[in-house]
């Protein structure tokens, strides 16, 4: 697998620390997102009060709970986004796998759940052997670290839609998680405030407090990477 020079992706604009320097439109994202929730909110109806799998959560938090039973299932979904193009730069895969499972579990411990299981989802340009058991090797010690199984999954061939820092080879990864929690308890344990140790979901993804980046969404993170004098290729072993 070939690495691709830093020239294959371009440099950032001013100021690069803003979604909108990386081409992010934020803004028309919450527009367009109005017309998507109006249809899946409609949804909402269809398992409802009483039912298995009615919803009990409202939009808009990190993940969601449905009701089975006496049980709370509590569904997310996340992917490992942008960071894909810092792997390809690197041309090293087997930690996209880690990175994965702890956004969807962190998701789920949102709503108090524990987390049991992930499904992934692989797209890739073209299909190669070291790149999935790379991402084989980081799925397998994000599950062991987060005590959670991967049971399932997918690989899609998308030669026509997939590109990436690296002009032959594109991939995107994607995950779904399941948890279980105490259906009240997932109504409530939704706000900023968490006990010592849990994730508090009023806070901003993509950079801590200290200012260094989370492994959470940082558009600009690869143009700075692929055009910093200061980082060497073996910076990334």
């Amino acid at each position: 697998m070939s690495r691709p020079t830093p020239q294959s992706l371009p440099p950032p604009s001013a100021p690069a620390n803003t979604y909108q320097a990386t081409g992010v439109d934020a803004a028309g994202a919450a527009r367009g997102l109005q017309g998507l929730l109006a249809s899946l909110r409609r949804t909402i109806s269809i398992r409802g009060p009483g039912r298995d799998g009615e919803v009990l959560l409202d939009f808009g938090h990190y993940a969601n709970v449905i009701r089975v039973g006496d049980h709370g299932i509590a569904v997310s979904t996340d992917g490992v986004g942008s960071k894909i193009l810092v792997a390809e730069m690197a041309g090293k895969f087997d930690t996209l796998g880690i990175d994965l499972v702890a956004m969807n579990v962190n998701d789920l411990l949102c709503v108090g759940a524990e987390p049991l299981c992930m499904l992934d989802y692989i797209a890739v340009k073209r299909v190669d052997d070291r790149l999935l058991a790379e991402l084989g090797v980081g799925l397998e010690a994000g599950a062991e670290a987060a005590g959670i199984t991967i049971p399932a999954g997918e690989i899609a061939q998308l030669p026509d839609m997939l590109a990436g820092a690296d002009p032959d080879q594109g991939l995107d990864l994607v995950g779904t998680a399941l948890g279980i929690v105490a259906p009240d308890r997932g109504r409530h344990q939704t706000g900023g405030r968490q006990a010592s140790g849990g994730c508090r979901p009023s806070a901003p993804r993509g950079r801590s407090s200290a200012g260094r980046w989370r492994t959470a969404s940082y558009p600009a993170g690869p143009r700075r990477i692929a055009h910093s004098p200061t980082v060497r290729d073996d910076a990334y072993q």
